[in-house]
């Protein structure tokens, strides 16, 4: 009887440790398809074509204007790979310790074939400017996202190209 009971025990044993393992492993590959960044990190780089960009109410410089933009995606490998759109909206212009600039908060919404990655922060625009300054990427947060990205967290580091397109590098957080 003593034999019955302790193989009953190891074997229920034996399987909650196969189950926690299985499930420890599957949270490494979340984001399959995206390149290992470090331990519990997987990253996704996404190209944006030149953006779309609709001011509600000018001018640039204002603390309250608000613009909406909206641009193509692709894979580093040229495959399309869906839109981004976002609002941006100016919530600081003075020129305390960051100079010349204006604080912006940026909403993004990356609409991919796998589903919707959000990303939502402060940037810093030199004044007076519609974009990003050139060649000087800035970091928001990852806030969520669906499907594929179900749950996503992490940051998305931008950087506005010379042909005007943007670079997006995405850095996600496995928990």
């Amino acid at each position: 009887m003593n034999t019955k009971i302790t193989t009953a025990v190891s074997v229920v044993v034996g399987a909650v440790v196969i189950v926690a393992l299985t499930l420890w492993v599957a949270s490494f590959t979340l984001f399959a398809g995206a390149t290992g960044a470090g331990q519990g990190t997987t990253s996704l780089t996404l190209l944006q074509a030149k953006p779309h960009i609709v001011q509600v109410n000018n001018p640039v410089g204002n603390e309250g204007t608000l613009e909406f933009f909206s641009g193509d995606l692709t894979t580093t490998a040229g495959i399309d790979a869906g839109t981004v759109a976002g609002t941006i909206l100016i919530v600081d212009v003075s020129d305390g310790s960051r100079g010349n600039h204006e604080a912006r908060d940026r909403t993004l919404t990356f609409d991919t074939p796998d589903g919707e990655i959000q990303a939502e922060g402060l940037s810093y625009y030199t004044q007076n400017e519609l974009e990003l300054e050139l060649g000087q990427p800035v970091v928001i947060s990852v806030v969520g996202g669906t499907g594929k990205y179900l749950g996503a967290t992490g940051e998305v580091q931008t950087t506005h190209l010379a042909d005007g397109s943007y670079e997006h590098v995405f850095t996600f957080v496995s928990r």
